[in-house]
């Protein structure tokens, strides 16, 4: 059955060849006829005859023009234009009818508006033509794009401000002035559409006042009012559809600049047409008829024969002739050898790309700056006095793109890293860390003092410079090249040096053993260098682990070896003989003592000192490390604040090692080395014996070590996301990681935990998360983000906060921090302070009555004055001590009020900022002392922080966590407090309310201090009674006016007070089961502005006390007070008026009480 198949499909293939053949004959006879074609005579040319084709007469003028319009009539308008009028086309319509109707200075302003729409339509329309420019918004291409519609913009806003003395249409035009500003979306990136929001709340804020002066006359500036607004809205649904995350550019377009440029102008459009083209040369009559027949006559013919051969079939082979095989080239020899190969065609060369001119070339302004703790050098050339003085050592210094120039570092720092530089020289006293250069050609450090690590990648011809001190130095080398390291000739005189080379390769042999079952490697005695570790076979620890690896009894754990040092270069061998700078050296192995047939119980006594301090231990009772286990502070840092990576390289010797030291065989060991370096008493408290289980504190130990070496590294790399990262996601988790984890061995920290995230380079990496996303957070349009880094940062620089060393903080450091902190503390609208909506009394609510809330909340129209007291979940998931945990996060208000009361109390800078004082108001006298100097941060311990971590593990969500029990924070609020309070300016803070966010960084506010003193009461509830009172919330749940004898707030409304030993009298089961108690408080104080009765309560659930303040008898108002206790005997929160309903934005600010020692 196949054969037939295989017979035809050979059939088809020569018919299909002899196709192609006939077809490759046709072209050939048409490139020659055309070629000759083209062989004409000059005097053919010259001397046409009668049958010659005359020129074609010139169009008319008018012919032209038409003619050239139709070539230049535009194309369809782009999407986004089309979406611009679609979306915009009717409510401009509409604003502008109604416009008309009102008239006069409405309408001329309407006129200016339709004018800037139409401005930003043609701006939308090039940039759906244009390329965008280098540089995006910031480029002067952009500005000068931008000019027309900015230009139409003022004219807009002029109006008002040239007619402010109309009184009936000033908030019209207000309305439309607070709110045309939302054209300058296009200048705004990633995210515009909130921008065009705001904008359009600000225009409500007026569109409101004439919606109340003519709801009840004319209904036609109602109706104005709507349409403006609506027209806002519309803007704010085309750019969030159409231009999500900023202006849509063309990426196949041409230059912005050169379509501007290049747009028609008037009068352009006349001018006289192209001339026509030659006539065609004159061919003979007769001669070009007959080429025509012939051309004609060939191509019929030929098409005719290919589809006569094609219909042939089998038939077409009959004339071919078969090829022996003295005719094949791959069976007769011969005719390989005297055939000669086509020489291929030679392939084009691609076309070169122009190098950019040396003067087009632009060159950055070189820069020495200190930035924090880092010190930045670039873009020096041929610059060799650069001197860096008055170190620090927490600092570090990077240079960067530096030609023929000398770096000088003076005193001792941390780190210094040189990359992409060439022919730069580098002299350093101390390091504490390391030096790093990396592609740097031709580069020369010489280091007059010590430095524990040098690291080079991808450099050649460098030079490295040794003093006596550094002589241990570890030298760690990358696809390096031509290295020289200059030692100090001993004896010799000062400056003399001998130049060895850095060695490149390293050779492995291979020795069969055992029959050729197994394979053993050994490296051959070369030059190593010291910091390499690489000791006698299956032995990488350091010199000062082996010297320590032996017993009392004399047994040697390890070889018998010899080694030679000379300089940096460092030999052990088994047998063999090497020349180092000159001199033969022959050494001599001795017999191995077996390591692999020591007991497991002596090998895991082994890694546990190889993982632990080589430095005098000592004994602390402010940790929960064992006695063993603890380091001298005063020595210099010990391995305690490092990781165990002496432990990793024990376990890479060989299998038996590893399978008896990974971490899965022995948990144990590496539980541990994490109580040895890690505070463990807090975790115990907290989260039972389960949490402090060998397998758990190994997992914790090694998830620890990962994220503090990543810290570190970002650090070094000045980056807190890796360009690596997947994706934005997964580098913003990655960052919430590692503050968590710092948060949490904070709120851990007795001792050892501060010093492993010293090590980390804590503070350089909170300095760097403010400079990448505190501050740049600020400067962008609108509100920063309620992110949780930024909560765990913040609380995470108060708790790292020295309060004395702000005194010495620069204006400028201060000015900025302020600046960042300024929404977070006065924008009270936009960040909560509680952990639950503040007007919920009892917890958690019920799901039904939570759905009707946030349903009658979303069918309640839009009003940004209308309060968001939704209850939200703020619970995050945080793998801690083996397992996962649910916490809230820390509220991102508090941490802001710390640093800036912190900041109001101990920096004198902050004070002269933005002061708000009048000196006529009782509130400028000092009439109440100025709190005393706190106890710092830093000096909590974590029993300090145990209430607060409850409450965040406890309070998750209002709708279904339990909370806390009633009577948790007893104790906690009776006392004398001292403190501030700060207040915003009144008509800053309305302006803000409106969505003007000039207010909020402009607008000065002020501060005052008060004293308080509480009073506690344990109320037991009787039946029926509810958590929270009966009165108001706005009143703390109290239906009477406060007593001015504070202890006659007992029990008013209330059930039985109890003494103050109830706790000490017995209670039964059944009893117990049916009480439930609230905690009230009562008391007095005094500020500034007089004396004042307070009362409240404390909210069971999370601890919240909620206090009213009035002044008596002076009726100064009435205040009231929401917050937590915190450690560090703190009290934190908010205070507003009570004139605003619950449901409604009202005047706030901050507070920061601290208790006043006994």
């Amino acid at each position: 059955m196949s054969a037939p198949g295989i017979g035809n499909l050979g059939t088809l293939i020569k018919r299909l060849e002899a196709a192609t053949s006939r077809l490759e004959d046709i072209a050939l006879h048409q490139s020659s006829g055309a070629a000759a074609s083209r062989d004409v005579t000059p005097a053919a040319v010259a001397a046409p005859s009668a049958s010659a084709i005359p020129p074609p007469p010139p169009p008319p003028p008018a012919a032209a023009a038409a003619a050239a319009a139709a070539v230049e009539q535009p194309k369809d308008d782009p999407p986004a234009v089309k979406a611009f009028d679609e979306q915009l086309e009717e409510p401009l319509q509409e604003f502008q009818q109604l416009s008309a109707k009102i008239g006069g200075i409405v309408n001329d302003q309407a006129a200016a508006v339709l004018k800037t729409f139409e401005a930003q339509r043609q701006l939308v329309l090039l940039a759906a033509s244009s390329q965008k420019p280098a540089g995006g918004a910031a480029s002067p291409v952009f500005a000068e794009l931008l000019k027309p519609l900015q230009a139409a913009l003022t004219q807009v806003i002029d109006m008002r401000e040239k007619n402010r003395g109309d009184k009936q249409h000033f908030n019209h035009l207000s309305t439309v002035s607070e709110g045309i500003p939302a054209v300058g979306w296009v200048a705004v990136e990633p995210k515009p559409a909130p921008y065009v929001g705001e904008m359009k709340d600000s225009a409500q804020f007026y569109a409101n006042r004439v919606i109340k002066d003519y709801k009840d006359s004319d209904k036609t500036h109602v109706e104005w009012s709507r349409s403006f607004i609506k027209l806002l809205e519309a803007l704010k649904t085309y750019v969030l559809k159409t231009h999500t995350t900023g202006l849509v550019w063309n990426p196949n377009g041409g230059d912005a600049a050169a379509y501007k440029s290049s747009a028609p102008r008037g009068g352009a459009a006349g001018g006289a047409p192209p001339p026509p083209p030659p006539p065609p040369p004159a061919l003979d009559a007769s001669t070009g008829a007959a080429a025509a027949a012939a051309g004609g006559g060939a191509a019929a013919g030929g098409m005719d024969a290919v589809f006569g051969q094609l219909n042939q079939g089998e038939n077409i082979t009959r004339g071919l002739k078969k090829v022996d095989a003295s005719q094949m080239t791959h069976k007769n020899p011969e005719l390989r050898a005297t055939a000669a190969a086509a020489p291929a065609a030679a392939k084009a060369a691609p076309p070169k790309l122009a190098a950019k001119p040396a003067q087009l070339k632009a060159k950055k302004p070189p820069k020495t700056q200190l930035e924090g703790n880092k010190w930045t050098i670039e873009h020096h050339e041929d610059n060799r006095s650069i001197v860096i003085d008055n170190t620090e050592l927490n600092q570090t210094v990077n240079i960067f793109n530096c030609k023929n120039s000398i770096v000088q570092i003076k005193g001792k720092i941390n780190a210094v890293q040189m990359t992409n530089c060439t022919k730069t020289s580098i002299l350093v006293d101390t390091l504490v860390s390391s030096l790093e250069v990396t592609g740097s050609p031709s580069f020369a450090v010489q280091i007059t003092g010590r430095a524990p690590t040098i690291l080079l990648d991808s450099c050649d011809s460098g030079q490295i410079y040794l003093s006596d001190k550094s002589l241990d130095s570890e030298i760690i080398a990358a696809k390096c090249s031509a290295i020289n390291v200059s030692l100090p000739v001993q004896g010799g005189e000062e400056g003399e040096f001998e130049e060895l080379a850095l060695p490149e390769q390293l050779k492995h042999t291979v020795d069969a053993l055992a029959k050729g079952k197994s394979r053993r490697w050994e490296r051959s005695a070369a030059a190593r260098l010291c910091g390499f570790r690489e000791l006698p076979e299956n032995w990488p620890l350091s010199r000062s682990v082996w010297a320590r690896a032996s017993w009392g009894g004399g047994l040697s754990l390890c070889p018998t070896s010899t080694s030679v040092r000379t300089g940096l270069f460092t030999t052990t061998t088994t047998t063999t003989t090497r020349l180092l700078s000159g001199v033969a050296t022959t050494m001599e192995s001795t017999p191995r003592v077996g390591l692999l047939s020591l007991p497991p119980e002596i090998l895991d006594s082994i890694a546990g000192y190889a993982a632990l301090p080589d430095y005098p231990l000592a004994s602390s009772s402010s940790t929960s490390a064992p006695c063993s286990f603890l380091y001298d502070s005063s020595t210099r840092p010990s391995k305690v604040v490092t990781p165990p990576t002496e432990l990793h390289a024990l376990q890479l010797v060989c299998k038996h090692l590893h399978s008896l030291l990974n971490i899965a065989a022995n948990p144990r060991l590496y539980a541990r080395v994490f109580r040895s370096k890690f505070d463990t008493a807090a975790i115990g408290r907290r989260f039972g014996k389960s949490a402090l289980s060998s397998l758990s504190l190994a997992n914790e130990l090694r998830r620890r070590c990962v994220l503090l070496k990543r810290m570190r590294a970002c650090v070094t790399s000045s980056a807190l996301r890796s360009d690596d990262a997947p994706g934005l996601d997964e580098s913003e988790q990655s960052l919430d990681e590692m503050l968590w984890l710092a948060y949490l061995m904070m709120l851990e920290n007795d001792g050892l935990n501060y010093e492993q995230l010293c090590w980390a380079q804590l503070h350089s990496f909170l300095a760097l998360h403010h400079a990448s996303e505190m501050l740049d957070g600020a400067i962008q349009p609108g509100y920063p983000s309620d992110a949780v880094h930024k909560a765990l940062a913040l609380h995470l620089v108060y708790l790292l906060t020295d309060p004395e060393q702000l005194a010495l903080e620069p204006r400028s450091e201060a000015a900025e921090r302020l600046f960042v902190l300024r929404p977070y503390v006065f924008a009270a609208h936009k960040f909560d302070a509680f952990m639950a909506p503040w007007t919920l009394r009892n917890l958690p609510v019920s799901s039904s009555s939570a759905a009707e809330g946030e349903a009658a909340r979303s069918s309640t129209p839009t009003n940004p004055f209308l309060a968001d007291l939704t209850p939200r979940d703020r619970s995050c998931a945080v793998e801690h001590v083996g397992g996962t945990l649910r916490i809230a996060a820390p509220i991102l208000a508090q941490g802001a009020c710390f640093s800036f009361f912190m900041k109001v109390e101990k920096d004198p800078a902050v004070l002269e900022l933005a002061a708000l004082s009048d000196p006529d108001d009782p509130a400028s006298e000092p009439a109440v002392r100025q709190p005393t100097s706190t106890r710092p941060p830093l000096t909590l311990s974590s029993l300090d922080h145990d209430r607060d971590v409850s409450r965040l593990l406890s309070c998750l969500d209002a709708r279904s966590s339990p909370g806390l029990p009633p009577l948790f924070f007893q104790g906690m609020f009776e006392g004398i407090w001292e403190g501030r309070f700060s207040f915003f300016d009144f008509d800053s803070y309305r302006e803000m309310l409106a969505g003007r966010m000039r207010s909020l960084y402009d607008g000065p506010f002020g501060e005052q201090p008060q004293i308080w003193k509480i009073k506690e009461r344990i109320v037991r509830l009787a039946p029926g009674e509810v958590e929270g009172g009966k009165g108001s919330i706005l009143a703390a749940g109290y239906t009477s006016d406060p007593a001015v004898d504070a202890q006659e707030v007992g029990g008013k409304g209330k059930g039985k007070a109890l003494p103050h030993d109830w706790h000490q009298y017995p209670s039964f089961p059944d009893d117990d089961q049916r009480e439930r108690y609230e905690i009230l408080l009562s008391g007095t104080g005094h500020s500034a502005w007089g004396r004042f009765v307070v009362r409240g309560r404390v909210r069971s659930w999370d601890g919240m006390l909620i206090m009213t303040k009035e002044y008596r008898p002076d009726g100064r108002g009435k205040w009231l007070y929401r917050g937590y206790a915190v450690a560090g005997g703190k009290l934190v929160g908010r205070w507003r008026d009570t004139f605003t309903p619950d449901n409604m934005y009202g005047y706030e600010g901050c507070f920061l009480f601290q208790r006043r020692a006994a």
